[in-house]
């Protein structure tokens, strides 16, 4: 088997694992067959590997969102209970209280700007999916907000929280990505990323992931552009109970939400996906740093 460099670690990537996909999806253009993993921090990277402008033109369409992701009131519920513990694992750690800036990056409906309305004078937004974007316009909200349907497009403005959930997985180019985050950071602010923890290991079809995220990947990456890191740590459920959780609790989050119980719902999907608790098999990677 022919071995390739580690983008990160740049060490052999000898083994080689078959990338999880329903073959019945039609995925446009992009297509994977195999994910080869370092030797030595354990990333791994979907071959064969695909432009960045391809990955663009496929986030663009729309694809991502209206067919590969679930549109209904239980994962709208869902999204704001990830968005308010993910919030959680920043407020200690922000230093200003109200008037922040935050720039979300790959916002999608731009749940975090609804969580955070109280805290924050402006909340950009990254999110190359127009149509998904535009929803979030029609609403009123008490800070300003713009809208870019690429990184690059955000010019010269700076953020004081800057949110990238479940983006560092579809980039080819994750150092670039990260540099072009940390340019838009303010002196004191700080930087959320969150990815999956070896998906490839239990779903069934993970399309359309191109990078795959080990905690030593992350302390590699982070070490290599010399940034100061505050959390990188594996978390959630684990990977054994993700398509065995609780019916009981399951059965209680449907209740709360048709029933729009929201501290009830937020509770309740805590305790289904244990988005606060560290676990070394647990489904989730998240890393906070600063410059």
């Amino acid at each position: 088997m022919k071995s390739s460099k580690c983008i990160i670690c740049n060490a052999e990537c000898h083994e080689s694992v078959p990338y999880p996909l329903n073959d019945s999806n039609n995925h446009s253009e992009l297509m994977f067959n195999t994910i080869k993993l370092c030797s030595i921090c354990g990333f791994g990277m979907a071959f064969p590997r695909p432009s960045q402008e391809a990955l663009d033109e496929y986030y663009s369409a729309g694809d991502y969102w209206h067919s590969t992701i679930s549109e209904n009131i239980f994962q709208e519920a869902h999204e704001k209970s990830q968005a308010f513990w993910r919030i959680q694992q920043c407020k200690e750690l922000i230093s200003a209280a109200s008037n922040i800036s935050v720039l979300d990056v790959g916002a999608g409906h731009g749940v975090i700007g609804e969580v955070l309305a109280d805290h924050i004078s402006r909340y950009d937004r990254v999110e190359p999916d127009a149509q998904l974007a535009a929803a979030f316009n029609l609403q009123e909200h008490n800070f300003s907000s713009d809208h870019f349907q690429h990184l690059n497009d955000v010019g010269s403005q700076k953020y004081d929280l800057i949110f990238a959930n479940h983006v560092l997985e579809h980039v080819i180019d994750p150092e670039s990505f990260l540099e072009q985050l940390v340019s838009h950071l303010n002196p004191e602010g700080i930087v959320y990323i969150e990815v999956p923890f070896a998906d490839w290991k239990f779903k069934r079809d993970i399309f359309p992931h191109t990078l795959f995220f080990t905690p030593d990947a992350i302390s590699e990456l982070g070490d290599g552009m010399r940034l100061n890191t505050l959390k990188a740590e594996s978390f959630g459920i684990s990977r054994d109970a993700y398509f065995n959780q609780n019916r009981w609790l399951s059965r209680l989050f449907a209740f709360s939400v048709r029933f729009r119980i929201h501290f009830l719902t937020r509770w309740v999907d805590g305790c289904l996906w244990k988005y606060q608790a560290k676990n070394p098999s647990g489904i989730w990677l998240r890393w906070i740093f600063k410059k």
